[in-house]
């Protein structure tokens, strides 16, 4: 099948597709830390960190990415994502130190509030300093995935018109000055305030997230009600019934390259960069030259 083809049948599968739930159900979320759900994220991390060193020049390759990426479990990924942006907002010292204060007389309390607003946490003093430190790292991690996914939607492309290079893969050393990014970002005050204001419900969660590590005995949070996100979660699923109905129609590695590029990758990518409000512009490239 055409890989046009592939994209209208995708394209159907979103426009007359079954009806979706509100939101995520939590049996996958049931019984596990806040630590175990982002712990799901952090290796689909290293999957893509693996990803970027693949050539995808052989079927092999390119069916064992189309393999993994269909795999993850778009709930699960989710929550993981926002476990993982809360665990990194907790090493913001200042803002520890001030959830920490308020709720030592009664730690209810915070945390009921989080629940009734959700700008009550990321309008605190210092939670400046936690959301920058999400805001550049999930920056960097939503563009090297969509980079993948660019990468391989270009090579299902090219091996299918002699005319078109193969993409390459990125050298050692840009992924790592890539890895280096996150700490150089320096988040404009702009930048904070669109996250802020724009995907409070998803900074809310993260921020509370923050908070019950924080706050001693915190970190036994409900993961089931902390970390499902509606929006997030329906993003996320659709993007896997895109990819699981375009492999289901491949007859070929180029098309499983573009359905795993697109779909797999770019779609999931997007999902998380709408969500959060992080825009392309954000992610800051590093020279190479710098220490």
């Amino acid at each position: 099948m055409a890989i046009a083809a592939l994209f209208g049948l995708a394209a159907g599968a979103l426009a007359h597709g079954p009806a979706m739930a509100d939101g995520p159900t939590s049996a996958a979320l049931e019984g596990k830390t806040i630590g175990e759900v982002a712990s799901y994220y952090r290796a689909y991390l290293r999957d893509i960190e693996a990803m970027e060193q693949l050539s995808f020049e052989t079927k092999e390759e390119i069916a064992k990415v189309a393999n993994l990426v269909n795999q993850y479990d778009p709930e699960l990924l989710s929550a993981g994502f926002l476990a993982h942006h809360g665990l990194l907002a907790a090493e913001a010292e200042d803002y520890v130190r001030d959830v920490r204060s308020e709720a030592e007389d009664d730690p209810r309390r915070l945390f009921e509030q989080a629940a009734l607003n959700e700008l009550y946490l990321s309008s605190r003093p210092h939670s400046n300093a936690a959301l920058a430190i999400v805001v550049a790292n999930a920056s960097q991690e939503v563009a090297r995935i969509a980079a993948v996914g660019e990468r391989l939607e270009a090579t299902g492309y090219a091996m299918l018109n002699p005319h078109l290079p193969m993409p390459a893969a990125p050298h050692a050393s840009a992924r790592s000055v890539a890895a280096l990014d996150a700490a150089r970002y320096v988040a404009k005050e702009a930048d904070l305030l669109a996250v802020r204001y724009g995907a409070r419900g998803a900074v809310n969660r993260v921020l509370t997230t923050a908070a019950h590590v924080a706050v001693p005995g915190g970190a036994e949070a409900d993961t089931a009600s902390l970390l499902a996100d509606k929006e997030a979660g329906q993003c996320l699923r659709w993007a896997s019934l895109n990819l699981a109905q375009c492999l289901a129609a491949a007859a070929n590695p180029p098309e499983e390259a573009y359905c795993a590029g697109k779909h797999g990758l770019k779609e999931v990518s997007a999902c998380w960069r709408n969500i959060a409000r992080i825009q392309p512009s954000e992610t800051r490239t590093a020279d190479a030259g710098a220490p």
